[in-house]
């Protein structure tokens, strides 16, 4: 298949470039290295045809950034704009596949019931608000469209070059760090990198679906855990001893929030969990790899390579 990945050089788009090329299939990448500012793309049918493209996974997208106060308009421009240009380009070459990589913040931050398939889109912040918006876009376009279309929503991903607040949770672990978390029972869901790119690649291989349909899904690990199940996990892994207080979980939500970190608090504390039945059952799939197996592979690597 020829196949053309957005966002290529980013923390997906490398294990998934990689992974295609080694099935066998042409890949066309799609960088600010190679193609400048993605958003400045105009012709987008021109870039398909010349590399005949059959598949596209879109991927690049100005993801949430903690510290910047970015509003709707900010993201619009890469993450609905963008978007909707590639579809629409598609569209009309009659494009095999569109896969596009949105996100579980289109339903929310958090829940204290299971996201499914049914529930319905409630994003809580720009970043979220724009991947519905270009939900909606490829929606419209799908609906008169010879293209299949189909988006995935998934939950935090993690891998062997994951960064941000997860990469600060495995380096506190590698400290020794105490942390407050001992009463904490919430579940959150998660998705191993691996996971998620077998889980593209069963799209790419699948016949079960006619050209013209657009079909969303919520895809993980299916293997929620709580905050202090996955600081355990992550330091069998590490080798290490996980330190975890029992703090009352109202003094813990009064210490965020003094110190200005109330939305770092609901991602420690609050549930967000989510469920990829439909994507399992439709496409016949089961994650090839356990939360723990993802997490060994992701960490254990990882930090091997940060001591070298």
């Amino acid at each position: 298949m020829n196949i053309l990945i957005t966002g290529a050089n980013g923390f997906v788009g490398s294990f998934l470039v990689e992974r295609l090329g080694q099935a066998g299939h042409s890949v066309t990448t799609i960088t600010r290295k190679t193609h400048g500012d993605i958003s400045q793309i105009q012709n987008w049918e021109k870039i398909l045809k010349h590399h005949n493209i059959e598949i596209i996974v879109h991927l690049a997208a100005l993801v949430h950034q903690m510290g910047k106060n970015l509003g709707l308009r900010d993201y619009k421009k890469i993450n609905v704009e963008t978007t909707q240009k590639l579809a629409k380009a598609a569209s009309n070459l009659k494009v095999n596949t569109f896969i596009f990589l949105s996100s579980i913040k289109v339903n929310g931050e958090e829940n204290p019931i299971q996201y499914t398939s049914d529930s319905v889109p409630s994003p809580s912040d720009p970043y979220g608000e724009s991947k519905l918006l270009a939900e909606r876009a490829i929606e419209e376009i799908a609906a008169s469209s010879k293209t299949l279309f189909v988006t995935l929503r998934p939950p935090l991903i993690y891998g062997k070059q994951v960064k941000a607040n997860m990469l600060k949770l495995v380096n506190l672990i590698k400290r020794g760090t105490p942390l407050p978390l001992a009463l904490v029972k919430n579940q959150r869901s998660l998705l191993y990198i691996g996971n998620l790119v077998n889980s593209i690649e069963t799209i790419i291989d699948s016949n079960s679906f006619r050209s013209g349909q657009n079909f969303t899904y919520l895809i993980s690990d299916h293997d929620d855990c709580s905050t202090p199940t996955l600081i355990r996990d992550i330091a069998e892994v590490l080798s290490k001893r996980a330190y975890l207080i029992p703090i009352p979980l109202l003094v813990l939500k009064l210490v965020f929030q003094v110190l200005g970190r109330a939305d770092q608090h609901k991602r420690i504390a609050h549930s967000l969990s989510l469920s990829p039945s439909l994507f399992m059952n439709d496409f016949k799939w089961k994650p090839p790899y356990t939360r723990k197996e993802g997490l060994r592979l992701s960490f254990q690597e990882h930090i091997d390579f940060q001591d070298k």
